[in-house]
């Protein structure tokens, strides 16, 4: 009798041990959401749902689309995906959509968007940008602050503007900075963009140097310029 009652009580301890533990699985199911396994047999990486949108502050020269991976794998998320493209040499918030928030990217790439820009005046490159490869230089001294005001201003307002060969746009399946690396040129056609607003927070040129408006004199820096603006366009564009 006693040995009986012994091991109906230790049935009775891995029945409440197993209901415990079935309890804490749902719950954890329900906190994080369905897993599914990648490869057979189940001994695969392990994916969940999530459903959020993500801001990143994207580091300097990683890739949109490294970024949008390691965050993936961060979360183990089924499904992910980015609001446009930051070239690898720009920093800044790049929104990522988890599950039923990509349904929204769309709507986040078309949105209004600003950008802090440091230009140095009279080098032109390959690229548009410090990635490429210096192909000219002009002597910026005769260059004024007034020249520089004036210069910022035109770009306010709806305009029409060529996109770069290196952005990320794509012409007919293949993303335009493709065929620059391949030495390919294509024609595009111009998109409208709407600058609302740019500030202007330093200047350097010989012999002036300003700075949120104040006013240091300063021979030994190269020409340079450094604003801000809010821009919207119909298009996903770094500049």
């Amino acid at each position: 009798k006693t040995r009986g009652k012994q091991q109906q009580q230790q049935q009775q301890q891995r029945g409440s041990r197993r209901s415990s533990w079935k309890n804490r699985r749902g719950n954890k199911k329900q906190r994080y959401g369905s897993f599914s396994s990648s490869g057979g047999g189940g001994g695969g990486r392990q994916y969940r749902d999530v459903n959020a949108i993500f801001l990143l502050d994207k580091p300097f020269n990683v890739s949109s689309n490294d970024a949008l991976q390691q965050v993936k794998k961060a979360f183990d998320a089924k499904k992910a995906g980015h609001t446009g493209t930051l070239d690898p040499i720009a920093t800044g918030m790049l929104p990522i959509c988890f599950g039923e928030a990509t349904k929204l990217a769309q709507i986040l790439t078309d949105a209004d968007k600003s950008y802090e820009v440091i230009a140095s005046l009279g080098k032109r490159t390959t690229t548009s940008d410090t990635e490429g490869s210096v192909v000219s230089v002009r002597d910026v001294n005769h260059v004024t602050r007034d020249m520089v005001y004036e210069m910022v201003d035109s770009f306010r307002g709806e305009q029409m503007q060529v996109p770069s060969m290196f952005s990320a746009i794509k012409h007919k399946g293949r993303k335009l900075y493709e065929y620059a690396r391949e030495g390919i040129q294509v024609e595009i056609e111009p998109r409208p963009i709407n600058v609302y607003n740019i500030t202007i927070r330093e200047i350097r040129i010989p012999g002036y140097h300003e700075v949120d408006g104040k006013v240091f004199v300063d021979d030994n820096h190269p020409a340079s310029l450094s604003s801000s603006g809010s821009s919207s366009s119909s298009s996903s564009s770094s500049s």
